[in-house]
């Protein structure tokens, strides 16, 4: 017996170590952000832009910060505090065309405020002079709804804005230029995917031509892809792995054979969440699912290997126990190991139903279309062998058990 307790330690540090080394354990923290974080506006116009939070999961009550935006190109004409989640303000939300700064301080009463899209301003700007116009936090502070009023900002991001020059009537007589090329559409998505989803797409573009496809997620360099269209146009996208979780914009060009590029299609926004098991304020990332549900299994075999040695002391009149325990947490494990092949069962079949419609596409697609099968299969394959390694595992504690 000594000599099975010791092999479920080492492998149970092992698992610690991998899960520590890989991460598995985030303390997520709330994200104060702009909406839209992009756009083109030309001279003369006023556009607005919200300024948003992301508790990413945290209760908060008060916020305060300064965003600073170049007051040469653009200027203010009113904060828009309207639609606030907040209902109180401090006597230094305000603003300044000279310095280029917006002040804001607010909160409101327990129990505070989670959630994803919470709108703290909404000001108004007006464009003056053409260029790109930066906005940002200079600084800033989130308090959570706690004793301690605890800062749980974790991330600012930044908004950029194309000014142009006003629209020029074109004389009478003046000769039009040669017809642009029309950007390609994307026509099917989804808004919002979970980080264990596949992202796939599909348009619309000239007949034989090659979609330039930009992945962007804020602050990051965007993931350029190259599609070929059908001679009817269509064309369809199938991402080669999971998505990170944050906010993405999502944009094409067209390419004809002679080189030339279109302008970039309407950008598309595409939200992934974290596919995670959320505790309080911590998440399990479900791309280590598996490591997590393994190492629950290890340490459940650990305790009752305790509860084992226990009872061996006891006599065996609480044999009966100990058996019921152990067979709870085999049926526990077989729940858990299904529902994961489940969904990974459910997947393969999304891809197996696309491949009935893979004749008109290209054959970079379908190889990347077969890997992600290939790579779900071996998932699977891994998953069984994982379940079945943990299975013998309480048999073999079943096995040693008192008479």
């Amino acid at each position: 017996m000594p000599r099975k307790v010791l092999i479920v330690a080492i492998i149970f540090l092992s698992f610690v170590i991998f899960l520590t080394n890989n991460q598995v354990f985030s303390f997520e923290q709330a994200v104060l952000y702009f909406e839209p974080s992009s756009g083109s506006f030309r001279i003369g116009e006023t556009f607005q832009i919200a300024v948003k939070v992301d508790t990413k999961g945290n209760t908060i009550n008060s916020a305060r910060g300064i965003i600073d935006f170049p007051p040469d190109k653009i200027e203010v004409l009113d904060i828009g505090k309207g639609k606030s989640i907040f209902v109180f303000w401090d006597n230094t939300t305000s603003f300044s065309n000279s310095s280029g700064e917006i002040t804001f301080g607010g909160g409101l009463p327990s129990p505070g405020f989670s959630g994803a899209s919470g709108q703290i301003l909404r000001p108004t700007f007006r464009v003056k002079k053409v260029g790109v116009a930066i906005i940002e936090f200079k600084e800033a502070a989130v308090l959570a709804n706690d004793e301690k009023g605890t800062d749980v900002l974790g991330r600012l991001e930044k908004g950029s804005y194309e000014l142009e020059t006003e629209v020029t009537p074109v004389p009478s007589g003046t000769p039009f230029p040669a017809k642009e090329l029309e950007p390609p559409k994307i026509t099917t998505y989804s808004k919002e995917i979970s980080s264990t989803e596949i992202l796939y797409l599909e348009g619309s573009a000239l007949s034989d031509s090659t979609v330039i496809l930009y992945i962007e997620k804020e602050d990051e360099e965007p993931i350029i892809k190259e599609i070929d269209s059908s001679p009817d146009g269509s064309w369809s996208y199938i991402h080669d792995k999971f998505l990170q979780p944050g906010k993405y914009s999502i944009y094409a060009k067209v390419k004809i054979k002679t080189g030339e590029i279109s302008d970039s299609s309407k950008p598309i926004e595409i939200l992934v969440k974290a596919g995670a098991l959320n505790i309080w304020r911590f998440s399990i990332k479900n791309e280590t699912l598996y490591g997590i549900i393994t190492l629950l299994s290890i340490v459940t075999i650990c305790i009752l290997f305790a509860v084992f040695v226990y009872l061996w002391h006891q006599g065996n009149k609480n044999r009966k126990k100990l058996v019921k325990e152990i067979k709870e947490a085999d049926e526990s494990v077989v729940n858990g190991f299904w529902t994961l092949k489940e969904e990974v069962r459910r997947e393969l079949n999304i891809l197996q139903k696309m491949r009935i419609t893979e004749d008109h596409l290209p054959p970079k697609e379908k190889k990347e279309r077969r890997k992600i099968l290939d790579d779900l299969l071996e998932d699977l394959e891994l998953l069984e062998k994982v379940e079945k390694y943990i299975k013998k595992e309480i048999k073999d504690i079943e096995d040693i058990l008192p008479g």
